[in-house]
């Protein structure tokens, strides 16, 4: 890839699916040139592509087994830009599989080994990555001091602006710049159709241009995106796009569709590894569950759903699920007696906030993981504290839309 001439021949090459038909018969091509090819700067884009279709077609701990063997090689000849083209592919394969730590640390190592290409177009990849991880963390300030990293303009006219837009989309849905959003995913995606990189594993422009359509309130639209994204991904049995497809596909059904949708789309996702994208699924379901009054199974979907959530990092993903902050639509909600030193503490506030919603003691325990007991003293001093008697007195700035799935709010990263 140090070809940096942009156009369709150096697109396929870079990010291009090798082989025709299924992802099966791509990952086997793959392979195959990975056994046959040696690391030379002339067969490094070659090589790192084939890497990367193992990832995109499911094969992720085989992708990662490479990289990390190919790493070891690039660092014994002390190449530092191999170095950090396969640093980049394994920021990705965290991305993927969900760790977003590891995502963002390997990411800042791939930039440590361009110190002297500020100005190229590589690296678009690590920053796109760092982007992406640090907004499903929840940390927009470091987000946007990434975005706003000088990059060259001929970034967006090489394969690497495909990765940075979207990352960049997904950073203005999540900061409610969904018209913003939805310009870089129409971008990204007609650049994919000219240069013959219109695949839903390369890049699944039509499911993010769908979650910029629901963010804007055009469903019909985004129905239509969600339909074509979900042809695509049958022809090249393609199970990840399959399942944010799904998990899409519940936003636009009627409610009493929703749980089967979210199921299908909890089974697929589970088999493909992204334990991120899983918990999204599993937040939705849980709301789903919820929107046709089954609260216990709920319940327990969502408690799992933040602990998947939690595992990766995944902070805005969390505080969608159980959060005071997101349930209150923002800032914490400025309730009576706080001024007198009344004011209540994070979980005092989380059991109001669903006490206000409607949930009894018990949902509450279990939507905490905490005991009847624990909930029961919590609302005691919640009480206390703002000199009131009972639940129906609670403040009227605690009650949030839990009823609407848990990523229709802030959280709408999608990798």
């Amino acid at each position: 890839p140090w070809d940096e001439t942009p156009g369709p021949a150096a697109a396929a090459a870079v990010w291009g699916i090798p082989g025709p038909g299924t992802s099966e018969a791509a990952a086997d091509e793959a392979e195959r040139r990975l056994r046959a090819c040696p690391l030379l700067d002339g067969t490094l884009a070659v090589v790192a592509n084939a890497v990367r279709t193992l990832l995109r077609a499911g094969r992720t701990a085989d992708a990662d087994d490479w990289c990390h063997r190919l790493l070891k090689e690039a660092t014994a000849r002390r190449s530092p830009g191999w170095r950090a083209e396969f640093l980049a592919i394994l920021a990705e394969i965290a991305l993927r599989k969900g760790v977003l730590t590891d995502a963002e640390e390997c990411a800042r190592q791939a930039l440590a080994c361009l110190p002297g290409r500020g100005g190229s177009v590589l690296v678009g990849g690590p920053l796109a990555c760092q982007v992406h991880a640090y907004t499903a963390m929840g940390r927009y300030d470091d987000a946007t001091r990434v975005l706003h990293h000088p990059v060259p303009g001929a970034l967006f006219q090489s394969v690497y602006g495909l990765a940075y837009l979207r990352a960049r989309g997904h950073y203005h849905l999540a900061t409610d710049h969904c018209r913003a959003a939805l310009g870089d995913f129409l971008a990204a995606g007609r650049m994919a159709q000219r240069w013959g990189l219109d695949h839903p594993a390369v890049l699944p422009w039509r499911t993010d241009t769908a979650q910029a359509f629901l963010r804007l309130g055009e469903r019909a639209r985004a129905a239509r995106m969600i339909t074509e994204q979900l042809s695509c991904a049958h022809l090249w049995s393609d199970p990840h796009t399959r399942g944010v497809s799904l998990r899409l596909r519940a936003r636009v059904a009627a409610a009493p569709e929703r749980p089967h949708l979210l199921t299908q789309a909890v089974d697929v996702l589970q088999r493909c590894g992204d334990r991120l994208e899983l918990a999204r699924a599993l937040a939705d379901l849980g709301a789903a569950y919820r929107s046709v009054g089954e609260s216990v199974r709920a319940n327990n979907v969502r408690r799992r759903a933040w602990r998947m959530a939690e595992e990766c990092g995944a902070k805005a993903l969390c505080d969608a699920i159980l959060p005071w902050q997101a349930m209150c639509g923002g800032d914490r909600p400025d309730l009576p007696g706080r001024d007198q030193g009344a004011g209540l503490s994070e979980s005092e506030m989380r059991v109001a906030i669903l006490a206000a919603n409607g949930n009894s003691n018990r949902e509450i325990a279990l939507q905490l993981c905490v005991t009847m007991s624990t909930v029961e003293q919590h609302l005691t001093r919640v009480y206390r504290k703002l000199r009131i008697s009972r639940r129906q007195q609670l403040p009227k700035s605690l009650i949030g839309p839990v009823g609407t799935p848990a990523t229709d709010r802030r959280e709408l990263s999608s990798l």
